[in-house]
């Protein structure tokens, strides 16, 4: 029964994000998962570029212990 309707929720929740209403990012407080789309995308991106400064900081230690 609990498998049933989390399908079932998961379903809906599929029709909405394809609706027309949810194909523009704007309507954040209407369709969740564009909202949630677009925090993930900003989440990778400051990811990425913390990765980039923690590996030259590296780096950096690296070269300036070594020389």
């Amino acid at each position: 029964m609990f498998l049933r309707d989390r399908a079932a929720l998961l379903n809906f929740r599929i029709r909405a994000a394809k609706s027309k209403q949810c194909s523009v990012k704007e309507n954040a407080t209407v369709c969740p998962e564009i909202f949630l789309d677009a925090v993930s995308e900003k989440l990778a991106s400051m990811a990425v570029l913390f990765l980039d400064v923690e590996l030259i900081s590296e780096f950096h230690y690296q070269v300036i212990s070594l020389g």
